[in-house]
């Protein structure tokens, strides 16, 4: 079997690869301050990048590192209220 490189590598996740913003997110919860369910409108980013191949024994492996952070609408300024890397 040839050997497939570049970002098609990734197989299903090779459409993940870049940079995402989106505009729209709400986050439903609960608020006990409040003793009420809040909805809040925010803004997001995440992104994908591939990392190099990794050896194990015969296998190969493939994979993405990414990040998320999310703003309430109104704090773009201000720190992101979820941030997260893996």
């Amino acid at each position: 079997m040839a050997e497939i490189l570049g970002p098609q590598r990734l197989g299903p996740l090779t459409p993940l690869v870049g940079e995402w913003e989106g505009n729209v997110g709400l986050d439903v919860s609960f608020r006990y301050q409040d003793d009420a369910i809040i909805k809040t409108s925010y803004y997001e980013r995440a992104w994908f990048h591939p990392i190099p191949t990794q050896t194990n024994g015969q296998q190969k492996l493939e994979g993405l590192k990414f990040g998320f952070t999310a703003w309430r609408h109104g704090e773009e300024a201000m720190d992101p209220f979820h941030d997260e890397v893996g």
